[in-house]
């Protein structure tokens, strides 16, 4: 069971530009998740650092409304796995990766992962 989710002061957030599997934010995705803020989930940010894992539409959407703190659901995960709990996290949820964020994800999972090509179709959606 998962326990509910706790609130995080922003400016205490560890954003690393690296671990966002996309190239930029979107506005409009931002617009939109300003619209509907309190029916979003919380992101995810690494237990002990601050360090935020899925989340950085949320981030800005929350800033932009003047938010002080934001939900959050701390997760234990290891260093080396920031990178894939990241890009994994956006082919679940959100707005969908563009083909070039999509690649650059698959081919992080294939060499640095060493994910066998069927295991990444399945979890990335792709043939």
């Amino acid at each position: 069971m998962e326990a509910p989710p706790s609130f995080y002061q922003i400016r205490d957030l560890v954003l690393l530009p690296e671990l966002n599997p996309r190239e930029q934010l979107c506005e409009e995705t931002i617009s939109r998740y300003i619209e509907s803020f309190d029916a979003l989930p919380p992101i995810s940010i690494q237990e002990g650092t601050g360090v935020l894992v899925d989340g950085f539409h949320r981030v800005e959407a929350a800033t932009r409304l003047g938010a002080e703190a934001i939900p959050v659901r701390m997760l234990d995960i290891p260093d080396e796995e920031l990178h894939l709990y990241a890009g994994l996290a956006n082919c679940e949820h959100g707005r969908a990766m563009s083909r070039a964020e999509r690649n650059r994800f698959i081919i992080r999972l294939v060499e640095q992962y060493q994910w066998p090509v069927d295991k990444v179709a399945r979890v990335v959606g792709v043939s």
